[in-house]
Parts: C-alpha cells; structure tokens; sequence
C-alpha cells in the first residue's frame, strides 16, 4: 500500500466517523421524524406542497398571520413590490387547466406552477398567461415557477408561437426550493418565534425540504469536516478524490442499469436500453449525465406489455435526476405526445391502468408522453446524492437489494397491467 493511499483511507475513516456520530446525534433528537413525511407522499405538489404553501400564503389561512407571510415571500425574497393582499385560490380551475397556486388582487396576478417531479404539460405557461391577460395587463401579471432548484420550463411549455414564447418568459421567473422557499421558511419560522406550534410546523416543513434539496448536512457537521480537511494533506487527498467522483457515479449508474435489465430478464422479461423517443442506445449515454450542458435525461430502459392496433404500450424506466417509471404509449413505434390521445381512443384501459393499487409513490399530472409513472418505493437522486439514501449506492450490497426490490416492483406493475389491458 503507498503512503498516499494509506493516507486517502485514513481520511475516508475519519469522515465515517464523524458521519456517525451525527447520525446518533440526529436519532437521539428524533431528527428522522416529521409529521409531513408520516401523513403525506413527501413529493405529493398538490395535497402536500401546494397546499401548505397556499396556506402560508392566504391571509385568511389558519395561522391568523395575516398578510406576513405573503409579503414575506413576494416583496422581501423575491422582490416582486407586491401593493395589497392578494387572494389565494389552490387548485384553481380554468378550462381543462388547473393552476396550482393563484393569487390575486384588483390589480395584479401572480401564478405559482409548482414542479417537484411532475413534467411540464404542452403550452402549459402559456395557456396560463392568456388566462391571465383575460383581465390583467401584462405589467401585472407574474408567473413564479417553482422546482427544487430553480429549473428552466420546457420549451413546450412556453407555448409554438415565437411573440408569444418571449412574452411568457418575460413575465415568469424561475424560483427553487432549494433557496428561495428555504430563506421564505426561515423567515416565517423567525416571525412567528413566539408561537411554538405555528413555527415548529414551519421549521418540520423546512426540514422536509431540505431532504427533497439534500441539504440535510448540519453547520456543526460541515465545520467538522471542513477543519478535518484542512489538516496535513487531507485537502490534497480529497482533492483526489473529487477528482474520480463523477467517474465513480456514472459507473455506478451503468452498474445499476446493467443489473435491473438483468433481475428483469429473470423475471422473463427483455428490456432494451432506449433514449426518451425510443431510439435504441448503449449505456455511454451515461458519460454525459453529468454535463452542464448537452446534458444526457430522459433515457432508460424500456419492454412491450400489449399491444393493439397501431398502440404499443411500454413499461419504461427513465432517468432525469431520480429513475422513475410507468406505462407509456408508442404509435408507429415512435414514443411521443400520444398518451393522451390513446386514452380518447380507449378510456377504459387508462381508467382501469389509473385505478390499480401499484401507484404510490406515483406523479399525479404525469404529462403528455405517459399515463402514469412512479417513483420506487426508495427513491434515489443520481445528481445530488446527498437526498435520501442515494449516498449509498456506492455500497454493493446496497445496490443489489435497491434493484431487486425495484425489479420486484415493476414486475408487480407489469403484471397488473397486462391483466387490465387484457379484460378491456
């Protein structure tokens, strides 16, 4: 063994020290426990996000704060010089649309789209900002879209019309959980300091979005290991270590595919590896997974369960950040906006695929290319691998048992929904 590898695991030791440590600590504080994690799906946009967001926000909400904590939010962290109260209407319905959170005054809109998982729906801001200039002028109108860390929309979603794409970007502003509702949070949770049951609620939420952000690591834990690397030559050895991590987790990656198709294909099933379109490829679409730009998404791994007509619907395991998946629909073996076009043509299989007891976990607006996918019951960030267990996929054992419940999983789903396409 060379001085300099001795040297590599004795740092990687202490560091495992000093996460355990702060792992007793966290469970003798009960650290691992929030009501919100207990009662709801942590991603759920709706019945968990929207909603408490919405009530935050209303100035008639149950905290009987007033307007605080909507000033907080629009004027102070985002700075948008909001003039009055605005109403707060949460799932609000125009047409076939359902905004999520709408806030109004006389005189100005503000549209909240709230993206945890879900994919953009086609012309999605747009038809939300011709809503809008119903009865605002364009200066009024503002669209907060809101993802975990400040995402761009689609270019769907902006809508086909050039005049019209530029307008709605103009009046949106791409807003994240991970900082500015972190810092609206951690104002709230100050303005309400003197009532313990309010704040802790708002405190119990922040911690839920810190998990869905991977930013669970302490300030203590941080400080530790920030005077730990900068003894002797333990940052020059972390350096090195920095230096292979994106290789490390692209091969994990590769490690993982490789391994589901594989306790797949004893399940009896033939999974090919495909791009989001379905355009056959290998596993060194993986290399750019990590890029900055040009980045490589939306492709996986992907096997037929029925057939009719000119329909083919999939079983599809996709990656973005997390792997998700579910049944999508091919016309004329190209994979695209035709799901919502075969539920037309054959609303009892969709009904009857919705109505199976395999979707927890799963996306309520799924959008335009499936008609339903979920996450696994472990769902694992491959970009930011300090969420949830996804530090563990460098462990083997740890990987094995990840895809044999994942395969076990989606066998389950494949055979339910065979079972329903056959009877209708």
């Amino acid at each position: 063994m060379t001085e300099n590898h001795g040297s590599l695991l004795h740092l990687l030791k202490q560091i495992s020290l000093i996460n355990m440590k702060y792992e007793k600590i966290e469970e003798a504080n009960s650290g691992a426990f929030n009501i919100f994690s207990i009662l709801r799906n942590e991603s759920d946009e709706v019945n968990l996000h929207s909603r408490f967001l919405g009530e935050l926000l209303n100035p008639k909400g149950s905290h009987k704060q007033g307007s605080i904590f909507q000033m907080l939010l629009l004027n102070t962290v985002l700075e948008l010089n909001i003039t009055s109260d605005m109403k707060i209407d949460i799932e609000f319905t125009s047409g076939k649309d359902r905004i999520d959170i709408l806030m109004r005054s006389d005189t100005e809109v503000v549209i909240i789209e709230n993206k945890i998982y879900a994919e953009d729906q086609p012309q999605q801001l747009e038809r939300y900002y011709t809503f809008a200039r119903k009865n605002f002028k364009p200066e009024q109108i503002r669209i907060l879209y809101l993802t975990l860390y400040g995402s761009d929309p689609s270019d769907g979603s902006l809508g086909k019309n050039e005049n019209t794409r530029e307008e709605v970007l103009e009046h949106t502003k791409n807003i994240a959980y991970s900082s500015e509702i972190m810092t609206w949070l951690e104002l709230c949770a100050k303005e309400v300091y003197h009532l313990p049951k309010l704040r802790e609620t708002i405190i119990q939420y922040s911690e839920l979005i810190k998990k869905l952000t991977g930013q669970t690591m302490s300030v203590d834990k941080k400080n530790e290991i920030m005077e730990l690397l900068f003894q002797g030559d333990n940052f020059k050895d972390a350096l090195t270590i920095a230096g292979v991590m994106e290789r490390a987790k692209i091969e994990i990656q590769k490690s993982i595919w490789t391994s589901l198709t594989s306790k797949l294909y004893e399940y009896g099933y033939n999974f090919k590896f495909v791009d989001g379109k379905f355009v056959d490829k290998t596993l060194e679409i993986c290399n750019s997974f990590y890029l900055s730009r040009n980045r490589s998404k939306w492709y996986g791994i992907a096997h037929e369960i029925f057939r009719i007509h000119e329909y083919k619907l999939y079983l599809f395991v996709e990656i973005h950040d997390r792997i998700y998946y579910g049944v999508t629909v091919c016309k004329g073996n190209v994979r695209g906006n035709t799901s919502s076009e075969f539920g037309k043509e054959y609303p009892s299989i969709v009904n009857a695929i919705n109505e199976l007891g395999c979707w927890q976990n799963s996306v309520n607006d799924p959008g335009p290319c499936w008609i339903r996918f979920r996450y696994p019951n472990d769902k694992l960030n491959f970009i930011d691998m300090n969420e949830g267990n996804s530090s563990k996929l460098g462990n083997k054992s740890f990987r094995e048992n990840w895809v044999a419940e994942t395969a076990q999983e989606i066998h389950e789903m494949i055979t339910a929904c065979i079972a329903v396409c056959a009877k209708n």
